[in-house]
């Protein structure tokens, strides 16, 4: 029984704020915690509020784009997150040290 009991030192499953709140309330997304694959994700046509979702690694959130695996906006969504896996990202920026500026991610085609 005692395996199910809430752990209060987990991770939360979801974003602490929607993209759409973040946008309306801040004047530039450098405030993000996770700004460079935010921006990436807005810059390409993603709602603000899935952009969001997979700014904070969630992969999942994906499947919001659209159903079909084909369509150019959930393509260019995969490929993005793919290359921000590839870079370790998400690990890189969950570092204290970890720099998540712009500069230090570079996306080439």
């Amino acid at each position: 029984m005692s395996e199910y009991v809430f752990q209060e030192e987990e991770e939360p499953i979801y974003p602490p704020f929607t993209g759409t709140w973040f946008v309306e309330n801040y004047p530039t997304i450098d405030h993000h915690q996770y700004a460079v694959a935010f921006g990436q994700f807005l810059g390409n046509g993603i709602h603000p509020d899935t952009a969001n979702e997979l700014a904070f690694g969630l992969h999942s959130a994906i499947s919001q784009i659209s159903d079909d695996p084909f369509d150019p906006l959930r393509v260019t969504a995969v490929n993005i997150f793919d290359r921000l896996n590839e870079m370790n990202y998400w690990e890189f920026s969950a570092l204290e040290d970890g720099d998540r500026e712009p500069d230090n991610f570079v996306f080439a085609d």
